[in-house]
């Protein structure tokens, strides 16, 4: 029984607040990690010059950020 709330909560479309603040903070980190890693990665290894790798991880990151508050947080658009 338990699981299965867990379930719910994690995967299914919710009204509530408090929950939706939650999955949005969860996003929000996950953007950030990959924002930070695809800077980390294009300016260390690929050699892109700093401010082209911060514009373009930061891009990437907003998107991904984007894309999941639509299909995972927010319940109405």
């Amino acid at each position: 029984m338990k699981e299965k709330l867990s379930l719910e909560i994690l995967f299914r479309k919710n009204s509530n607040v408090l929950i939706q603040f939650l999955r949005y903070a969860v996003v929000g980190g996950i953007a950030f990690l990959i924002d930070f890693s695809l800077l980390y990665v294009l300016t260390t290894f690929i050699h892109v010059h700093y401010l082209i790798s911060a514009a373009i991880s930061f891009l990437i990151g907003l998107v991904v950020n984007y894309l999941l508050s639509i299909f995972w947080v927010f319940d109405k658009r």
